[in-house]
């Protein structure tokens, strides 16, 4: 694993001339940085003697990320000296919606949950009768109204930060907003999934390391109790998840090994996708199927077309990175890369006085890696409309400044 070592030795050197240059303090570069490099420590407890690794593979995941964490790093939200102000009329009318969709969500799906939780199944058959095409839930236009609001979680926690930070509304719509985010959790649980109790923590600190230099150290410590009593909360159901799904052969460990290589795996099962598998031809309908129908074969026909061919479990985690590498023919995803790192790169400079459009923004690009950091979440129609509508609403909010110097 000489390959790992090194990589981590360049993402280290990174993050230190980093952290000298961002003021030897934390931010939302050095945060995510941190998290990639403490998801390659975890692969050394993995017992990955099957993993073909190569220096080309590792050079490659490692130039493809640098690409996508550049602009981040560059943005540097310790620099921001002044969030503009909003038009507080819209800011409210979103918020309230926010709300009353949080609220639906948990109507929707709280039963479902609660009928899961409490019917004396395993959470291993729950899950496994899931993917074999149960449904716990009735699927209507509210299942997809209320499915695509869930999408929007990273982006309620802005509002509720933004407002908690610089509004004058009452703590109980503060606080509604604050259980409105948690809804992805209600909505993932209701498939007896665990991804909700780690993207929303890790969208929680994206978001506190947004407005933390706004806050007074009354805040701050408000805000960190919060996420204490929140994670506390969680574990009370993520653990017994985990035990029920991964626990086996009377063997203590297999639970606590799920959780670090839930963390761990990406780097090896990109190495591997990447050394034992021929290119891939470009499909950009299954990262976006919202641009087509795919008359490709599906996840699950691929997956045992992969098996068979090469060996190859690719329904498991590989980062965005690898999400894209399947679908996206070698050379053009280096390509589109360097295409992408330059348009963000653009966005990412002159960010002392910044709108909240800028911000929602910033949290949309941001998001690709920070939550792909497990395998690109967004390749679904509901998460294709969700991010046209989060561009959509940047653009609200960042056209709302200008409308407002021009008066």
């Amino acid at each position: 694993m000489l390959q790992t070592v090194l990589i981590i030795f360049i993402l280290v050197l990174i993050f230190a001339i980093y952290w000298k240059k961002s003021g030897r303090k934390f931010n939302i570069g050095s945060y995510i940085l941190g998290l990639y490099i403490l998801s390659l420590l975890s692969s050394f407890l993995l017992n990955t003697s099957s993993i073909k690794y190569s220096f080309e593979a590792s050079f490659y995941f490692f130039i493809i990320l640098i690409l996508f964490l550049t602009p981040i790093l560059k943005f540097n939200t310790n620099n921001i000296e002044k969030i503009t102000p909003i038009n507080l009329k819209l800011f409210n009318a979103i918020s309230y919606i926010f709300i009353v969709l949080g609220i639906c969500t948990y109507f929707f799906f709280g039963s479902v949950v609660y009928s899961l939780l409490f019917s004396g199944d395993s959470f291993l058959l729950l899950r496994t009768a899931m993917v074999g095409g149960e449904v716990y839930y009735k699927v209507n236009y509210v299942y997809y109204i209320l499915t695509l609001y869930c999408q929007f979680y990273p982006i309620v926690l802005i509002f509720y930060f933004y407002s908690t930070t610089f509004t004058s509304n009452s703590k109980s719509i503060n606080n509604l907003l604050l259980f409105s985010s948690t809804a992805y959790i209600i909505n993932v649980l209701s498939g007896v999934g665990r991804d909700g109790f780690v993207l929303w923590p890790m969208s929680y600190i994206f978001a506190y390391f947004m407005f933390r230099n706004f806050m007074n150290e009354e805040h701050k410590l408000k805000v960190k109790k919060l996420l204490y009593r929140f994670l506390i909360l969680f574990a009370l159901i993520f653990i017994p998840i985990t035990i029920s799904r991964f626990y086996k052969d009377d063997n203590f460990f297999s639970p606590i090994l799920s959780i670090v290589s839930y963390f761990g795996q990406q780097f090896g099962n990109f190495n591997d996708l990447y050394n034992s598998t021929v290119p891939n031809e470009t499909n950009l309908s299954k990262l976006f199927p919202i641009l087509g129908k795919d008359e490709s074969l599906s996840l699950l026909e691929k997956n045992k077309l992969y098996l068979r061919l090469y060996g190859v479990d690719i329904n498991v985690f590989s980062s965005f990175i690898g999400s894209f590498y399947l679908n996206v023919e070698k050379k053009l995803l280096f390509l589109l890369s360097f295409i992408i790192n330059g348009m963000f790169f653009l966005f990412s400079i002159n960010n002392k006085k910044v709108s909240l459009g800028r911000i929602i923004f910033f949290t949309f690009i941001s998001q690709l890696p920070l939550h792909g950091i497990f395998y690109y979440k967004l390749a679904y129609v509901t998460s294709n409309v969700y991010m046209i509508l989060v561009l959509l609403l940047s653009i609200l909010f960042l056209k709302q400044i200008i409308i407002n110097k021009s008066q």
